[in-house]
Order: structure tokens, then sequence, then C-alpha cells
């Protein structure tokens, strides 16, 4: 299944510390904080409750993102949201879809 990057917070990390961090170490990409934008808090419920916190992130035209973690992720793709692939995961289908596209800011799944 498709999923977006993403991660967790270390001890004393902001939610756009930790995008910045996952972006480098999943992607290889060098993201400055102005250039991560909070789109959507998500409050999601599948086998586990958490809480995500979802970023953009404008890429420059000379960056390509890179899979960093071949042993965790089998392929990277690109694609635009009015074309997602079958297989991207219900819950990151309604946060790219709701989230990004819709701009709802704010979105409970699962619940």
């Amino acid at each position: 299944m498709l999923c977006l990057p993403g991660g967790h917070l270390e001890e004393g990390e902001t939610a756009s510390e930790a995008a910045i961090r996952e972006l480098k170490e999943e992607l290889g990409l060098a993201i400055t904080p102005g250039r991560v934008t909070l789109f959507a808090v998500a409050y999601i419920r599948t086998n586990h409750e958490n809480v995500n916190a979802e970023f953009c992130a404008i890429l420059r035209d000379s960056e390509t993102p890179t899979n960093m973690e071949p042993d965790k992720c089998s392929e990277l793709v690109w694609c635009t949201t009015d074309n997602l692939p079958l297989d991207v995961h219900d819950v990151f289908r309604t946060i790219i879809i709701d989230g990004y596209v819709k701009g709802s800011r704010y979105l409970e799944i699962g619940y």
C-alpha cells in the first residue's frame, strides 16, 4: 500500500522539525523551515489511535526525492492528486483528498 512519508516526533522536536527531518531521512531532501506548510491535522483510529500533523513541502526543480529506506519502502510514486493510484492506503487517500485538495484543516478518520 502507498502512503505519505512520515514518522514520529523525537524528544524536544516540533511537528515541523520532525517533518523536515523525516523528509531528509526518507527522501534525501534538505528542506528548510520556510518550505514546509501544515495543511491538516488528522485524528486517526485504525488498529490504534494517533494524531498526525500533515505537511506539504515546496521542492525546487533541482530536487528529486530518492528512496533512502529501500528496506522499509519498496518504491516511490509521484502522481497528481486527481489521479491517485488504486493502492494508496485509504487513510492517506482521505488525508490527500479531504485535507490537501479540499482544504479541510481538521480530519477525523475511523471514528
